[in-house]
């Protein structure tokens, strides 16, 4: 950490990257220094955890949006003396229903060569017309 700036460790969202926080990221730029965790890493929270915790630095404020809050909790879970703050951004705390998992991996399964159609499909459920 630099001198006054807090090290902020942020964590994107299922279709996301490194982009959709870059907006926090410029506008915390004097007060933070903000990196972005790569959450394509590893197959299930307890493992993306582990790998963002290998490489977070020792104390850090953390912010999940949506499946990076789930990250996120997971991360409070296994190392609460390392996280100096927690935001939570359109997530849940609870576990996914069976039905919830059930289309999340059919969508995982999709991806490769489907992600704009999925995009399409969740794109209502995220954005008010």
């Amino acid at each position: 950490m630099s001198e006054g700036r807090i090290d902020l460790l942020l964590l994107p969202g299922l279709t996301n990257d490194a982009r959709v926080w870059q907006g926090v990221a410029d506008r915390l730029a004097d007060v933070a220094s903000a990196r972005v965790a790569d959450l394509t890493t590893r197959d299930t929270m307890a493992e993306l955890a582990l790998d963002v915790l290998a490489k977070a630095p020792a104390r850090f404020a953390l912010a999940g949006l949506s499946m990076g809050g789930y990250c996120a909790l997971e991360i409070v879970a296994r190392a609460p003396e390392r996280v100096t703050a927690l935001a939570l951004v359109d997530t849940s705390a609870r576990p996914d229903t069976p039905e919830g998992r059930a289309n999340r991996e059919k969508q995982i399964a999709r991806a490769p060569g489907e992600l704009a159609a999925i995009v399409e499909e969740l794109l209502p459920k995220w954005v008010h017309p």
